[in-house]
């Protein structure tokens, strides 16, 4: 049980990448690996920020689990949109952004190498994701050690 709540999220993240990219196709060029990792920091500083504000509506509304809900369904939604924005403006689909790394890992991995600041923000922040999420499900009642790595 413990667990659920983050393979529930996971879950859903990956199932919206999918039907996202059903709805958005490029024929542009492939993201170069600098932009790449621009869209990930950026992808997970906005992920910080809207795990922040799910952590607010569960303070705000701890004591009435139907409206935290519907609270929670809203935000979803506006993330959603903000990732489609975020994606979109890169010229990448979610589909495109999420098998990058599975196709580019040895470019990527060279390229952070090169460029520490880079990929220390992108540590500090997927951290910052970690401890959100952590803290999150703790606040829901659901808490759950977990391993993003």
């Amino acid at each position: 049980m413990k667990n659920l709540s983050i393979k529930i999220i996971l879950l859903f993240i990956f199932a919206f990448g999918l039907l996202l990219s059903l709805h958005t196709t490029y024929a542009g060029a492939e993201l170069s690996v600098e932009a790449y990792c621009q869209v990930c920091i950026k992808s997970t500083q906005q992920e910080v920020a809207n795990i922040q504000e799910l952590i607010l509506l569960v303070k705000q509304y701890k004591n009435d689990p139907a409206l935290l809900a519907e609270k929670e369904k809203v935000k979803q939604e506006e993330f959603e949109q903000g990732k489609l924005s975020l994606f979109d403006s890169f010229g990448v689909n979610t589909f495109q952004y999420i098998t990058y790394m599975g196709k580019h890992e040895q470019e990527v991995n060279t390229y952070l190498e090169k460029h520490l600041d880079i990929k220390r923000q992108i540590e500090d922040t997927s951290n910052q994701v970690k401890a959100l999420i952590e803290e999150y499900e703790t606040l829901k009642g659901h808490p759950t050690p977990i391993d993003l790595k």
